[in-house]
């Protein structure tokens, strides 16, 4: 008599074709609670079915990015930002042999924690929150795991009960407000800090949240320029003349510079790199 298939155990052969920096998900270092395996899927294939199927998630579709204007239907919204970054960081995880379900995982749910109106928004709900209490905050990565351990439904439990490393992946995710050109992922990390870890920003425990962290700051200049384009704020030609020649004059080019830049400065090396040059060109964008 055959024995019975299970399609979980083919993909995890396949995923022992990955690179050696990649994660695998008979290596995960569990959830919060314990659970039995599913025969279908991968542990890191339930995250994103968890993420995907979450009202917070659902929620995000309503969410602007960073311009408000209901009477445009090609402003980027909140969940238009993650499926780009989803789309970023798989182009560069796959070239670079890392995980594919991780990295849909974590760049779905990035943001699910994220407040309307991009970091204004994140800021007003900041200041409401220290008018009552000078010790509280609000930051979008340490609400986005408040969100999925505790305030999103599953089965009617509360809590999504996610990897350690798609939590990880949505609390160390930030990278749009820090320059950063380097990114070693911190392997060694504790997984009862995760809130203090993305307080501080702490980097990510895997390549593959390493990824999407740089796909969202990726993400994020190059469509807020498009968007300020289509909203009459400012034209192409405005951009510095040295970053057009860097990186490019749309939104199309300056995403393809940048992926192809790190695919070539990070392929084989456990970490992700950006060139020196691509790194100043981005610091111009982000400040401007």
């Amino acid at each position: 008599m055959q024995d019975t298939f299970e399609p979980r155990l083919l993909r995890e052969q396949q995923e022992a074709m990955l690179s050696c920096y990649a994660t695998r998900s008979r290596d995960s270092r569990g959830r919060l609670t314990d659970e039995a395996e599913c025969s279908v899927r991968t542990a890191f294939e339930r995250d994103v079915g968890r993420i995907i199927f979450s009202m917070d998630f659902r929620r995000m579709r309503h969410k602007t990015q960073v311009f408000f204007n209901p009477q445009n239907d090609h402003i980027c919204t909140r969940m238009e930002h993650v499926l780009s970054v989803n789309y970023i960081a798989n182009t560069i995880g796959r070239v670079l042999g890392l995980n594919p379900d991780l990295i849909q995982a974590i760049a779905l749910g990035h943001d699910i924690g994220h407040a309307p109106f991009g970091h204004s928004g994140e800021r007003t709900l900041d200041q409401c929150l220290k008018k009552v209490s000078p010790e509280d905050f609000f930051q979008h990565e340490v609400h986005g795991l408040r969100v999925v351990d505790q305030l999103s439904m599953h089965h009617n439990r509360r809590g999504l009960n996610l990897t350690f490393e798609v939590r990880d992946g949505i609390a160390s995710h930030c990278g749009e407000t820090y320059y950063e050109t380097v990114l070693i992922p911190d392997r060694d990390k504790d997984p009862d800090d995760l809130p203090n870890a993305a307080k501080n920003h702490g980097r990510p425990a895997t390549l593959e949240g390493c990824v999407v962290r740089f796909a969202d700051k990726i993400a994020y200049v190059g469509r807020d320029i498009e968007d300020a384009v289509r909203s009459g704020i400012m034209e192409y030609q405005d951009l510095p003349s040295a970053v057009q020649t860097s990186l490019g004059k749309s939104n199309g080019e300056i995403i393809n510079t940048l992926v192809t830049d790190i695919v070539q400065n990070s392929y084989q090396r456990d970490g992700i790199f950006m060139s020196d040059a691509c790194g100043e060109s981005m610091r111009a964008l982000l400040e401007d």
